[in-house]
């Protein structure tokens, strides 16, 4: 196997890990709100305890960081192949107005959305903050379906 190829197996891998963790990330904050609906026993105690609309804020904040982040990447991927489809000399997409010759704002943006590609912090920011939100109100609904006080 040539390092090119071990290169492409490891991203091949670490896509589908992270496709994994995404999907689990956002099932997770969908499907905590979610019990809350569905389960009586649930809706009761929770209805009744004070921190109701910090728990489900939390799981819905940790939705949006999710939904953030592959919205942010899905920008700058078609900014990275409006770039190399449009100005390298291939056929243009009909959205693109067969445009062949990047502006100065079109470079910039370009070059905004390589950075982003290549900021692997901005994958770990992003889920270990649904992560940090999403542990902070199964804590606290776990205090309260347990009926014990959190710790002071």
């Amino acid at each position: 196997m040539t390092t090119n190829d071990e290169a492409k197996a490891y991203l091949e891998s670490y896509t589908r890990f992270a496709q994994d963790l995404r999907l689990w990330l956002t099932g997770y904050g969908i499907g905590g709100p979610a019990l809350f609906v569905t389960q009586p026993f649930v809706s009761e105690k929770i209805a009744d305890a004070w921190q109701s609309v910090w728990i489900v804020s939390l799981f819905l904040a940790g939705v949006f960081l999710q939904v953030f982040y592959v919205k942010l990447h899905k920008w700058s991927q078609w900014q990275l192949y409006h770039q190399k489809n449009d100005f390298a000399g291939n056929p243009s997409p009909p959205i693109s107005r067969g445009a062949k010759c990047p502006s100065k704002s079109q470079e910039a943006t370009f070059q905004r959305a390589d950075w982003v590609s290549r900021q692997y912090w901005i994958d770990n920011v992003i889920d270990w903050g649904s992560v940090a939100l999403y542990a902070g109100a199964t804590i606290w609904l776990v205090f309260i379906l347990t009926e014990r006080p959190p710790p002071t």
